[in-house]
């Protein structure tokens, strides 16, 4: 449902998010497009820093209003540089969606957008980089102070800041939660043998170990779970270079019902997704796949950043530790647990074994958590 207000709507000609990348951050910044021409009707360009096929499968729904960049190699920089230099001549709204410390050469365009063309950058605003040399610096000063609004990222989901910028912006917003449109892929299932749909996805691996569970644990728990759902299927998802974690988590289980699914198509890991009894996913890329999908899901969760969090699934729960934790909302390290030689965030490492146990059995059966 969209909210209509009565403000005269400026013209831009395009809209240009940045995606930081890779598969989390891209899954959000095709929310903020898709909910921008809900509002605006206006087509959107997606500069994307880490392009690969996966991620551009992502976007195949919205061929028609979004279309994308991938600023590496020769050709992507010279697309990106097109359409800098045309924004000398055409109006164009530029959104920085995450508030991060700027690198130097978005800096450098920003001032060019806004001093050399009739294109503007808008940005959220926050003081970031606690921890980094230098920090805290400002996020998005460099637009301008008539170009940013404040991020908000301790109080507001991702898309509540979205409905904001674009009420900045003189749009009405789009009160929908983020949904991901995706075409179904029957054929992955039979090739998977999970066409009666009696399956428990598990996604263990995330972009930085410190967010997954050492696998000793994952080990324990999917022994357990097996002997709680006898009848359940248990499909582990991940990228061929998680394969080896995911063989070693899977050591104690019962092998004839466990599948490995690595190197699909987004597509088909989307239907995957999409027609399982229940997901279970660590906080990175995927999770934010996942829950858009609004599908049955247990976020194995780090407290982190509220911008970042999945409430607004209806079928999700997600589980995370107080104890311990020192996580600031614009931070995503927190107090490290020292195992193993390895060290894991304390708002996911103090997570009992038992407690994503339950949750994923009550879940599974459709009992209440």
């Amino acid at each position: 449902m969209i909210c209509m207000t009565g403000n005269i709507r400026p013209a831009y000609d395009e809209f240009v998010f940045f995606s930081a990348g890779p598969v989390g951050d891209h899954a959000l910044i095709i929310d903020w497009a898709n909910r921008f021409f809900v509002s605006t009707k206006t087509k959107s360009k997606i500069i994307m820093k880490h392009p690969n096929p996966f991620l551009h499968d992502l976007g195949i729904p919205y061929f028609d209003h979004i279309s994308y960049i991938g600023f590496t190699g020769l050709k992507g920089k010279i697309n990106t540089f097109q359409v800098a230099f045309s924004s000398l001549w055409k109006k164009r709204c530029y959104v920085l969606v995450l508030p991060i410390p700027p690198p130097k050469y978005l800096k450098y365009f920003a001032y060019y957008i806004r001093f050399f063309t009739r294109s503007r950058m808008v940005a959220l605003e926050s003081m970031c980089g606690f921890s980094i040399p230098g920090g805290p610096v400002s996020s998005a000063s460099f637009v301008g102070e008539k170009n940013y609004i404040p991020a908000r990222v301790d109080t507001e989901l991702y898309y509540e800041q979205a409905n904001r910028m674009l009420g900045f912006l003189g749009y009405a917003p789009v009160h929908e939660t983020p949904r991901l449109t995706y075409i179904d892929t029957p054929s992955v299932l039979e090739t998977y043998h999970l066409t009666k749909h009696e399956y428990l996805v598990m996604h263990l691996c995330s972009s930085h170990p410190d967010r997954s569970l050492p696998v000793e644990r994952w080990q324990d728990i999917i022994k357990e779970i097996q002997e709680k759902l006898p009848g359940a299927i248990i499909v582990c998802t991940g990228s061929p270079k998680d394969k080896s974690f995911i063989s070693e988590a899977l050591i104690e289980s019962d092998r004839e019902k466990t599948r490995i699914v690595c190197g699909v198509t987004s597509q088909e890991l989307l239907t995957i997704y999409a027609h399982a009894k229940l997901n279970v996913t660590v906080h990175t890329g995927n999770a934010h796949l996942i829950n858009m999908l609004h599908v049955p899901t247990v976020t194995v969760n780090f407290k982190g950043i509220h911008m970042f969090r999945f409430s607004y699934n209806e079928k999700g729960i997600e589980l995370f530790s107080s104890d311990g934790c020192t996580c600031h909302p614009l931070e995503r390290k927190c107090s490290m647990v020292s195992y193993h030689g390895s060290e894991y965030m304390a708002c996911l490492f103090n997570i009992s074994n038992q407690e994503v146990i339950t949750s994923v059995t009550k879940r599974y059966t459709g009992q209440n958590i």
